[in-house]
């Protein structure tokens, strides 16, 4: 039931995304594509955390059970997730620009992320901001609960933990609809799915996950300050 709740908010997102185009055919390329980040927004993230909250009270949990807040040693917990996005930080970027150059040199196309794309449409601080909230704490929360508290966890409950392993990291990358990200993205969540199996607490990948998109936003943010920082140093 929450899997059909989340296809069916997803495909109402799409059809509201196309019904904005057809509506408002006067707005901008930028305007358009942050009008469909704002409505993805709401029909995945938003939309799926209610979704997730009556699955949560139909397993009789609370919250604060079911991402691992109730009991044991949150301070270890959170250093844990801080040092995991640490280091997976470098790995991912790494794989990120190796991609880019094997799609640049076989293809010559290599595609901005869809969600890199509405970033870079944001115009003022206000859009910014809504941006940034999105993608530090919505994005983290729902996606980690999906994929790492439910799907991933679900498949090594039916004995197929391999499967869960993999084929959940591989669905969460192709969600974010760009070839070149589908790489770092399923090691990224491999990562992130060892980082529950250790800690079995839903909420440390959810800070690693939530840490690891706060420095790429701050990055990309800053890319010019960055770049004539790393030119000075050259």
């Amino acid at each position: 039931m929450l899997c059909a709740g989340v296809i069916m908010c997803l495909s109402a997102g799409t059809f509201a995304v196309l019904a904005v185009k057809a509506a408002l055919p006067n707005l901008t390329p930028d305007q358009h594509r942050f009008a469909g980040f704002l409505i993805s927004a709401a029909s995945f993230q938003i939309a799926g955390l209610f979704l997730v909250h009556r699955f949560v009270k139909a397993h009789e949990l609370t919250w604060g059970e079911f991402l691992g807040l109730t009991e044991g040693d949150l301070k270890r917990t959170f250093q844990l997730a801080i040092a995991v996005a640490i280091v997976a930080l470098p790995i991912a970027l790494g794989l990120n620009e190796l991609s880019r150059v094997v799609i640049t040199q076989s293809s010559g196309d290599a595609a901005m992320q869809p969600t890199m794309q509405a970033l870079e449409a944001t115009q003022g601080p206000l859009q910014r901001a809504v941006f940034a909230f999105t993608a530090i704490v919505l994005a983290p929360l729902i996606e980690e609960i999906l994929f790492r508290g439910i799907l991933y966890r679900t498949g090594q409950q039916l004995g197929f933990p391999r499967l869960a392993l993999f084929g959940s990291s591989i669905v969460f990358a192709a969600i974010h609809a760009s070839l070149m990200t589908l790489v770092p993205l399923t090691v990224l969540a491999i990562i992130f799915a060892r980082l529950y199996d250790h800690t079995n607490r839903l909420i440390a990948p959810i800070v690693a996950h939530s840490l690891f998109n706060a420095v790429n936003f701050v990055a990309y943010i800053n890319r010019d300050a960055l770049t004539r920082w790393v030119d000075s140093v050259k």
